[in-house]
């Protein structure tokens, strides 16, 4: 008597956990082991060269699970700005076409007490803080260079808020208000004009929130040129941390955790809430045994990339 025994077995997702839709063109790399460039093309560090910040790694931090960076400013009182910041160049990311889109997103936790007055430009006029993202650096073709912000109001200084602009145009799309000691999600969508001068660009600000069609502010009705955001002959880049970032005044304090950066070509629809940043690869498999010596065979593959945590 033939007796066969079948067998599938499949490891996939359950329906508890929620995982990043995506797989991002780059993501950081937030671990010992890959200090100090933490996956990127290299970094600028002032604080190691001097006395304005200190920088420390949070182990398992991030809402992701992941390791996350602390940047605590000195309080010097000094009229002046430095640098702390990551950077990929130009021809280390692929080409954009005009008329694509491309998603940039990480998450912020503020910590308490919040006060930053800087004394860059005249007591209190600024907010500690500066420039925490930009796209197309250094290059000459500046309508398509896209810079995300962080900084407080005047004059109590203790309401950070993102802002993203098209180089320095003032667009203002502004997230005001964030709240102190809890993780932030912020994604931005950069939709690059359909040509390099056409006034069909978009740029979009999401923060704590998943849901593409509404975002917590946004601009468009503008050229927004994709040449300088990836492979070109220009002498552009990508940076992220701060760069230009204005010295704290005698009397503040500041604190800032960062975490998961990541640049992607799709948007995510679970970022808010932990979603991304661990890189895992993961397999599912069926197989089939059976008691009879006819042929049998295992079948695997590799599931396109998920990467989160449970939710």
């Amino acid at each position: 008597m033939n007796r066969r025994v079948l067998c599938v077995v499949a490891l996939v997702a359950l329906p508890t956990r929620t995982w990043a839709q995506t797989t991002p063109i780059f993501e950081s790399d937030i671990r010992a082991a890959a200090a100090p460039d933490y996956g990127f093309d290299g970094s600028v560090d002032d604080c190691g060269a001097g006395t304005n910040c200190t920088l420390s790694r949070l182990a398992g931090a991030s809402p992701s699970g992941n390791d996350a960076i602390r940047l605590v400013a000195t309080a010097t009182g000094d009229a002046a700005q430095f640098d702390v910041y990551w950077f990929n160049d130009d021809n280390s990311m692929p080409a954009v076409t005009q008329g694509q889109t491309r998603y940039v997103r990480w998450r912020y936790r503020f910590n308490s007490p919040i006060y930053w007055p800087s004394n860059q430009g005249g007591v209190n006029a600024r907010s500690a803080g500066g420039k925490a993202f930009i796209i197309g650096n250094s290059c000459n073709e500046e309508e398509g260079r896209v810079i995300a912000s962080l900084g407080t109001n005047a004059p109590n200084r203790n309401d950070p808020f993102v802002e993203l602009d098209r180089n320095i145009d003032g667009l203002n799309i502004v997230a005001p208000n964030l709240t102190a000691d809890t993780w932030h999600s912020i994604q931005i969508a950069m939709v690059s004009s359909s040509t390099s001068v056409a006034t069909d660009g978009a740029l979009r600000l999401y923060v704590d929130t998943n849901t593409v069609g509404s975002p917590t502010d946004s601009a468009s009705g503008f050229a927004l040129p994709s040449a300088t955001w990836g492979s070109s002959a220009l002498d552009c880049g990508l940076i992220w941390g701060f760069s230009a970032f204005n010295e704290l005044a005698l009397t503040g304090t500041f604190s800032v955790d960062f975490a998961d950066f990541e640049y992607d070509d799709e948007f995510d629809p679970n970022w808010h809430g932990g979603g991304g940043g661990d890189g895992t690869t993961y397999y599912r498999f069926r197989f089939r045994a059976s008691a009879n010596p006819a042929p049998w065979g295992l079948v695997a593959w590799t599931d396109r990339r998920r990467r989160g945590v449970m939710a």
